[in-house]
């Protein structure tokens, strides 16, 4: 779960708005968050690799960063 603490915090703390497969967070991580449904994200991904951009959190995904951060 620190995985998706610090990739939801990164993206409000940290107006994170893309990611990559190299990126902290990385793609994995937001993807799983966005097939949640915690995050939106634009994929754009090229022949050089997996991406997102425009990253948000939803509402949902701001009750679950909630929780998540009131158990650290």
């Amino acid at each position: 779960m620190p995985l998706y603490k610090d990739a939801l915090n990164a993206i409000t703390d940290d107006n994170l708005y893309a990611v990559d497969e190299t990126s902290t967070p990385s793609y994995a991580t937001i993807k799983e968050l966005r097939d949640e449904g915690y995050v939106t994200a634009i994929n754009s991904a090229a022949d050089d690799g997996d991406s997102f951009l425009a990253i948000a959190i939803t509402l949902r995904g701001r009750s679950f960063q909630t929780k998540l951060n009131a158990s650290a």
